[in-house]
């Protein structure tokens, strides 16, 4: 198999053949629903990721896998890469790092690894210092553009705020009501999209750094006929040899997983939350609920969740009380939500009952000055609880949180994992651990399913604790 690398994006093959071995094993399922005579059925067929014979130069290792395992001829003419100079283990290890801290053994071999490979994906816990990672790894090429893509306003700023410590002066930010580019520019998603992919901007880019990379599950053109994903687009319009990601989660299904590594690459450093000695013991707590009737007669989730959740009144008042209970305990608490409405019903209720509860609601369209201020505020602890919805789901950094209290519920692992990341970080003398308090209501198999599958995941991790509250 002949392969010629293009550029950092695409790569292509020139042969019938060879484009066929590719499209048998470059695939993912999809779904699709055909009305029959009596009933609509689901049907299943392959999406090949080939396409006249190019592909996405991030396969290039699972390709030399295949053709390894399979004893097919294997040969790659490659552009000629940038020179990237030695750097000696000590060099690493000793960048300088802004308030006199040392970079950990894990993210020197996270920073070692993305020198090896070019490119790929960091897959290590939200709190073990994944910003860290890749600001030291900037710092190693002070002559080249770096562009940080972040997926919300929040950590926009939150990212601004460290990297200008590491590199004064040299910082500028796209998105959130800013246009200032610089050498090392922190642009949202929602604010690259838009740019033209033959835009200079783009052209100008030698480092390009994703956080939380796992949002990049979608394909765009020429693979998908929909326009495809923000981050695909993104990723397609710059050729760079350096492209690194960063998650604590990964997508679980085939799509999203091959689009990951096909626009980035590979996951090049895994680390789990119980290898990373400095990160907070997670001690869970499970609550039980009394059964709803009105959630166990409805017939959609949508109604369950209605009757169990956004307006369950004994939802509200459990939740409510544990908080009361922790902060009593000396621990700030963040309360997980789903919907707005389901926010304020207990945001109305702290009002009318915890009236000495120092509580606010963060959500989406609450000003980022403002959010950014109440979590300030929650982190020196002056509020005890904050409510918020998907906007504090992921990538904002609360040291000294010291509960999670998941009243949203859901099954998927990735948000729980997320939600975690908010309070993972020890602080000496104030905390060492963080509870995470989960909810068990049996008015419904959705409830008891997805109930059963956060479980899983907390035996699997060993996060199980005693306490009582």
């Amino acid at each position: 198999m002949n392969i010629k690398i293009i550029n950092s994006i695409f790569s292509k093959v020139n042969t019938y053949e060879d484009a066929k071995i590719l499209a048998d094993f470059l695939k993912y399922k999809e779904t699709y629903w055909r009305q029959t005579q009596f009933r609509r059925v689901e049907k299943e067929y392959y999406k090949p990721l080939v396409k006249k014979g190019e592909f996405l130069t991030g396969f290039i290792p699972r390709v030399k896998n295949y053709c390894i395992s399979n004893n097919i001829p294997i040969n790659i003419e490659e552009p000629p890469l940038p020179l990237i100079p030695y750097f000696t283990d000590d060099q690493i290890e000793n960048i300088t790092i802004p308030r006199g801290l040392k970079l950990k053994p894990d993210q020197v071999f996270a920073i070692k690894n993305i020198l090896t490979n070019i490119r790929g994906v960091i897959f290590h816990p939200t709190g073990s210092g994944k910003t860290i990672i890749f600001l030291s790894f900037i710092s190693l090429f002070p002559d080249l553009n770096s562009l940080i893509v972040v997926n919300t306003k929040d950590i926009l700023e939150q990212t601004f705020e460290r990297a200008s410590e590491f590199f004064p002066k040299e910082v500028g930010k796209l998105g959130g009501g800013y246009n200032s580019p610089n050498r090392i520019t922190i642009a949202t998603i929602q604010t690259l999209k838009d740019i033209p992919s033959d835009s200079l901007f783009f052209k100008e880019i030698d480092i390009v750094v994703i956080d939380e990379t796992h949002h990049c599950a979608r394909f765009s053109k020429p693979f998908s006929t929909e326009g495809g994903g923000s981050y695909a687009k993104v990723l397609s319009s710059i050729d760079c040899p350096f492209k690194i990601g960063f998650t604590a989660t990964l997508p679980h299904e085939g799509k999203g997983q091959l689009a990951l590594e096909g626009y980035i690459g590979p996951v090049i450093s895994k680390k789990k939350i119980s290898e990373v000695e400095r990160l907070a013991k997670i001690k869970v707590i499970l609550k039980k609920l009394p059964i709803t009737l009105a959630a166990r007669e409805a017939k959609s989730y949508q109604e369950v969740y209605k009757y169990s959740v956004t307006f369950n009144s004994r939802r509200h008042k459990l939740v409510l009380q544990t908080a009361d209970n922790l902060v009593k305990a000396g621990r700030t608490v963040l309360i997980i939500v789903s919907l707005v409405q389901h926010g304020n019903n207990i945001l109305d209720m702290a009002h009318r009952l915890f009236p000495h509860l120092r509580i606010e609601f963060v959500w989406s369209k609450i000003p980022g000055t403002t959010r950014t201020t109440i979590k300030k505020d929650l982190n020196e602890g002056l509020v005890d609880v904050v409510i918020a919805d998907a906007v504090w789901k992921e990538g904002v950094d609360i040291p000294t949180l010291g509960a999670i209290i998941n009243a949203a519920g859901g099954k998927s692992e990735i948000n729980t994992i997320q939600s975690l990341g908010r309070g993972l970080r020890t602080v000496p003398g104030i905390k060492d651990d963080v509870i995470l308090v989960d909810i068990l209501d049996i008015s419904s198999r959705y409830l008891v399913e997805h109930f059963g599958l956060r479980l899983v995941l907390y035996f699997d991790e060993g996060w199980m604790g005693n306490e009582q509250f």
